[in-house]
């Protein structure tokens, strides 16, 4: 698409490009699509049936691209499970936590009792918050 934006101009017969140029160049763009290109974004997402990896042996291939290694990384820099925790989370004193803990849990067991899916009203989320 990159390519033919720099006709857009010349398709609108203006200097400014509006929503009809935007879908005259979609679909000029999409004829110009093959089935190899298909093919070939089905394989690098692992999405082609005929093809298809399971799990493991796509998380292999991926590992096998450097993927994985940020994650990695930062595991092994770890100490506890606790620096895994989100900022916001960390920042919390061990009060908060707890309040916001129990307010969740609450919520859970509400839900449990009434055998219905937890429900995250405004005033639930004002007390997470």
């Amino acid at each position: 698409m990159r390519m033919n934006l720099e006709a857009v101009p010349c398709l609108s017969g203006a200097n400014k490009i509006d929503q009809w140029a935007l879908i005259a160049l979609a679909i000029e763009t999409q004829r110009m699509i093959t089935v190899n290109n298909w093919s070939q974004a089905h394989m690098h997402v692992n999405a082609r049936p005929s093809a298809r990896l399971g799990f493991e042996g796509w998380t292999r291939e991926l590992s096998g691209h450097g993927v994985f290694l940020f994650g990695e990384k930062s595991h092994a820099k770890r100490t506890s499970l606790f620096d895994m925790m989100p900022a916001g989370w960390v920042k919390l004193s061990v009060e908060q936590q707890h309040e916001v803990s129990t307010i969740i849990q609450n919520v859970c067991d509400l839900a449990d009792i009434c055998d219905d899916k937890p429900e995250w009203t405004k005033e639930v989320m004002v007390g997470l918050a």
